[in-house]
């Protein structure tokens, strides 16, 4: 039993809860669509060209901030899934990476 309210609890006859309290969603659940067009309508006649173009606006920081997180999230856990797939975790770009001779020569000085 989901209630909506913060003071709504049952006691059972242990003294536990048996209901889950939660505050009210902070969501729209409404087609944006919809939500849209009630929005626009209720502008004026001259501000509807501005409202979609700042709806534009909105939809591509949304859509931008999207792929940022997506991208970071693939960037920051790189790490985590070579793991898992048993790989070696290669942090360099561009040339591959060096073998164990080749490190040997450099940390010695030799050329």
């Amino acid at each position: 039993m989901v209630r909506s309210s913060f003071t709504d609890q049952q006691p059972s006859e242990h003294g536990r809860v048996n209901t889950l309290v939660m505050p009210p969603e902070k969501h729209i659940s409404v087609p944006k669509n919809e939500l849209r067009l009630a929005l626009k309508n209720r502008l004026e006649l001259t501000d509807r060209e501005m409202f979609d173009d700042l709806v534009k606006l909105i939809e591509g920081v949304a859509s931008f901030d999207f792929v940022d997180i997506k991208r970071r999230m693939r960037a920051n856990f790189l790490p985590f899934a070579c793991g898992a797939r048993g790989e070696a975790y290669v942090q360099r770009a561009g040339k591959g990476v060096p073998s164990a001779s080749d490190l040997d020569a450099k940390v010695c000085g030799v050329a």
